[in-house]
């Protein structure tokens, strides 16, 4: 492999991408074999990344929904071709919020559509909602503040479709907003316990955790994120910053 032919292949990529820092684990046959950690955590204390600092994974989330989902699939719970948004709207009472009208189209909605990114939703023609927490929250729930899964949900009942569900690919965080809506209305429990519970106990993956909004509630093992190209400030919130606000370190979708 080129990381142990050439002891400086992650230090170059860390230059390339101008990284501060970064941590690499290997596993083979279901074992760990090796960790290393390169650079910073955090550049204004100077931290060093250790083998254990905590990184966002984005989403690769995606990965732990769909397990999930495939979990209630298995189960019995749901299927593929479960009407998801009819199912969230009728039997669990996810509803738009208040003067909004409820989109009918949204009815043929489905989990495979859903699962495969075709659910109708275009973030290029209409914008990704997942990043549009400040003026849903205040549609919603007429206040300001990081807006929930629901929350996002909810608003988008109202929302037109760019297309017809199940003919056309388009990459959707809000499908998987819906996945993970749905794990916790038929589940009974949070999506993080489900997920942890199923998912992250049995493999021994205990220190994996939602993230968090806002910069305040960033994990003590978490490393700092930073704009790029020169890594000068933190990455700034999705949410403007008001009086008393904090600077968010990025949501995970």
């Amino acid at each position: 492999m080129a990381i142990f032919e050439n002891p400086a292949f992650i230090p170059y990529q860390m230059y390339k991408w101008n990284a501060p820092g970064a941590a690499l684990a290997i596993a083979r046959n279901g074992k760990l074999v090796y960790t290393r950690a390169y650079g910073y955590k955090n550049l204004t204390t100077k931290d060093t990344v250790k083998p254990q600092t905590v990184f966002r994974i984005a989403s690769l989330s995606k990965t732990l929904t769909t397990s999930g989902i495939l979990i209630l699939i298995q189960e019995g719970n749901i299927s593929w071709d479960t009407l998801i948004v009819h199912l969230l709207y009728t039997k669990y009472g996810v509803v738009p919020g208040p003067g909004r009208a409820y989109n009918p189209k949204l009815n043929a909605i489905t989990v495979r559509d859903c699962l495969e990114h075709s659910g109708g939703w275009d973030s290029d023609i209409a914008g990704d909602p997942m990043f549009m927490s400040e003026k849903i929250s205040e549609t919603i729930n007429r206040d300001w503040g990081p807006a929930s899964c629901e929350t996002v949900v909810r608003y988008m009942l109202s929302e037109p479709l760019q297309f017809v569900p199940g003919t056309y690919y388009s990459y959707s965080n809000l499908g998987y907003c819906m996945l993970g809506l749905l794990i916790e209305k038929v589940s009974g429990i949070p999506y993080e316990t489900f997920i942890k519970q199923q998912i992250l106990n049995p493999v021994n993956a205990t220190r994996t955790r939602m993230g968090t909004t806002r910069y305040s509630s960033l994990g003590g093992h978490e490393a700092n994120y930073y704009v790029q190209p020169y890594c000068s400030s933190l990455v700034p919130s999705v949410l403007p910053l008001r009086p008393g606000g904090n600077v968010s370190v990025g949501d995970v979708h």
